[in-house]
This record gives C-alpha cells, structure tokens and sequence, in this order.
C-alpha cells in the first residue's frame, strides 16, 4: 500500500473562522494537500459523505454543533478518520474529552504553518503505516 504524500492526501479542515479556513487552506495547498473547508459541523458532515479523507482539522468552538459533538458524529460514522482538534480556548476538561472521544491530537492556536505541515505529514504517515499493517 503506498504512503499517503501531499499530493495525494485530502485534508477537510472545520473551522467557523474565514481567515483561519483561508490560511490552512494555503499553508497546506502550497505543499500539495487537497484541503476541503467547512464552516460548520453539518457543513463537515455533508462533505464526509461526498469524498474520502485521509485527515480532519477540526476546530472545538463552533456554532450549530459544537467541535466534541462533530468529533463524535465524525469518529461514529468514520472510526479510522485521524482528526487534531484545534482551539484557542483550550482547558484541561476540553483536552481529556477530545481524547475520550478519539482525537488525535489537539493543537492551540495560533498554529505556525511549519508545525502544521509537519503535524499533518506525520499522521498521515502514522494512517499509512496503520493501513499497511492491516493489510498485511
């Protein structure tokens, strides 16, 4: 099975935030992601069920349906998704439930775009490496 390199890993990154969206779109894009954005929880939700992803940002404050909430409809309906909340609220509550509930990881904000890059590399090479061994 072959590893997952930017240009062939597809990225749906969930944030209310325009700017944010914007600017992980291209941080990602310039190194050759596929980013797909979403402004809300059902927004993101639609998308999962149009393509495949190979990772998920997902952003903890968001309106409609908060970022735990996302997380645990996205982990039900897609268990081997990979998704790093990300937030600029963060606490030590909001941190153990996002593990609870399966997050990968769970970055602050503001994200400089060399550990983003980075982050998002070595999970996917974490996903492939999984998938190898399951194919095995």
């Amino acid at each position: 099975m072959p590893t997952l390199t930017p240009t062939s890993a597809r990225v749906l990154l969930i944030d209310d935030e325009a700017g944010l969206r914007l600017t992980f779109a291209c941080i990602l894009g310039e190194v050759g992601y596929t980013v797909t954005p979403a402004a809300n929880g059902p927004e993101a939700l639609r998308a999962l069920t149009m393509d495949d992803y190979d990772l998920a940002y997902l952003d903890i404050r968001l309106p409609e349906m908060d970022g735990l909430m996302v997380l645990k409809e996205i982990h039900r309906l897609y268990p081997e998704l990979p998704v790093i909340l990300i937030t600029a609220h963060a606490s030590l509550q909001s941190a153990v439930e996002a593990v609870r509930l399966g997050a990968t990881d769970y970055l602050l904000k503001p994200v400089a775009p060399a550990a983003l890059i980075a982050r998002t590399q070595a999970v996917l090479d974490e996903r492939a490496v999984l998938k190898r061994r399951r194919a095995l």
